[in-house]
């Protein structure tokens, strides 16, 4: 899609400790020129995977300039949706 996509799977499975380790991961213009996502999985009880929260932006928005901490905050969301799914279970 973009010269920043991923599309070695070494490259993309040398990326997943730091995923898993900060609970969020960035698209930085992989899938398009000058747009970044940040995501986080909403997960149960028995760490499985319900769904997920995201923010999409342009890259350039003074909102995306750290994106390290909009992703804690999207971790946070996603983690406060989990533990009120978790509670009704």
């Amino acid at each position: 899609r973009t010269e920043r996509t991923i599309t070695d799977p070494d490259h993309l499975v040398a990326n997943l400790p730091r995923a898993r380790a900060d609970g969020f991961t960035i698209d930085d213009e992989e899938d398009a020129e000058g747009i970044m996502c940040i995501a986080s999985p909403v997960v149960d009880v028995h760490g499985g995977v319900l769904g997920a929260v995201s923010v999409t932006g342009l890259k350039a928005d003074s909102a995306l300039r750290q994106p390290r901490s909009v992703g804690r905050k999207v971790r946070a969301a996603a983690e406060q949706i989990g533990e009120m799914v978790n509670r009704r279970t």
